[in-house]
Formats: C-alpha cells, sequence, structure tokens
C-alpha cells in the first residue's frame, strides 16, 4: 500500500494584553500530534501570531516526518 502523501494541520493562535499562544495539530497517516505553548516574544498583531503558528506547525511536521 502506497502511503499517504497528506498531512493535515489545524492551527490557532490568541492574544492577549499580557500574552500569546499557539497551538496546532497534526494528523498524517492515522498518527496525529498536538502541540501548544505560549510565544516567547509577544507579537504585535493577532495576524503574526497566527502565521507564526502555522510556521511553528511546519517546522515540526519537517522535524517528525521529512
Amino acid at each position: 500500500m502506497e502511503p499517504d502523501p497528506y498531512i493535515t494541520i489545524y492551527t490557532d493562535a490568541s492574544q492577549c494584553e499580557q500574552t500569546s499562544a499557539f497551538a496546532f495539530w497534526i494528523k498524517h497517516e492515522g498518527e496525529s500530534h498536538t502541540a501548544s505553548g505560549i510565544f516567547k516574544e509577544r507579537p504585535r498583531l493577532v495576524r503574526t501570531a497566527e502565521i507564526l503558528c502555522i510556521a511553528n506547525a511546519i517546522h515540526h511536521v519537517c522535524k517528525r516526518y521529512v
């Protein structure tokens, strides 16, 4: 059976006055992984936090599956 070429990634980031956090969920070939945390430096804009969350998830995928 051919390996599944697809990886599903869901991401979310949130931000308030004091802190900014992220979470992501990754699924590939029946295996899933989640991670969450607080950004070391608070992004100025919530859209920047969302982009950083996506980057964190892609970095995790590269470390785990590539």
